[in-house]
């Protein structure tokens, strides 16, 4: 993959990432956690998070089996460790993970009193500006790759709960 198209999927990541938790935040109400790449609902129970991210755990053993580390190396055991996908309709997958869900504790009656505890999100235009001209100033100093901006400025939006659009 040449270096044009791996930002543009790093872009385009992060735009379906904070896409994806705006979604999140308000059709269904719940509340957001950026984390370093990603984000994570406070509904979703750590454990069935764990279960259901089994493809990371295996890329970071076979890291760390190989003595390996960064984004090059990251790529190449994520391509070693994945598995050809086998055809599943869709109903026994829904199925599937209905009954891994329940087994973690995670139904739709406990998402449905989860909806009712979420919190407002407390954040203004003129703090996700000084947060993002914080992070501009430090990746120019520190020359830093425009993709670790924005990276970070995904986080930000969500951690604001800032959107795209409407």
């Amino acid at each position: 993959m040449d270096q044009r198209t791996y930002r543009s999927k790093i872009f385009l990541g992060t735009l379906y990432r904070v896409e994806h938790a705006k979604n999140l935040r308000n059709d269904l109400g719940l509340r957001i956690e950026p984390k370093r790449l990603d984000f994570e609902s406070w509904a979703v129970p750590q454990s069935l998070s764990r279960y259901w991210s089994s493809r990371s755990q295996k890329i970071r053993a076979l890291l760390k089996e190989r003595g390996q580390s960064g984004a090059i190396a990251a790529r190449v055991a994520a391509e070693d460790t994945r598995p050809k996908k086998p055809e599943i309709p869709v109903h026994i997958l829904s199925a599937t993970w209905r009954e891994e869900a329940l087994q973690h504790g995670f139904s739709s009656e406990n998402v449905l009193r989860l909806l009712d505890q979420t919190p407002a999100i407390k954040s203004s235009p003129e703090l996700l500006e000084k947060e993002l001209s914080a992070a501009w100033a430090k990746s120019q100093a520190n020359h830093e790759r425009p993709l670790r901006f924005i990276r970070e400025a995904g986080r930000l939006a969500i951690l604001h709960g800032w959107v795209l659009r409407n």
